[in-house]
């Protein structure tokens, strides 16, 4: 099986792009966490420490442009 990848090239369609994939990201975390055996209450608490740790982490992650200037991924409130 041959698979092909055509990845943007604007900063624009990367911007979308990752905005998708957060976005896909996101929805199959909600379907795993509907589909746990446990009270609506613990999948509640699971997915505020999971939302919480995600903007941890989303905050300290900060990239290395070609340019080498900083290019931080996330703008978390």
């Amino acid at each position: 099986m041959e698979v092909f990848l055509h990845l943007p090239k604007t900063e624009k369609g990367k911007a979308e792009l990752a905005e998708d994939l957060a976005l896909f990201h996101a929805e199959h975390a909600v379907e795993i966490l509907r589909k746990l055996p446990c009270p609506t209450e613990q999948k509640l608490k699971l997915l505020e420490a999971v939302v919480k740790d995600a903007r941890q982490q989303a905050k300290a992650r900060v990239h290395k442009n070609k340019s080498g200037s900083e290019l931080f991924l996330c703008e978390c409130q």
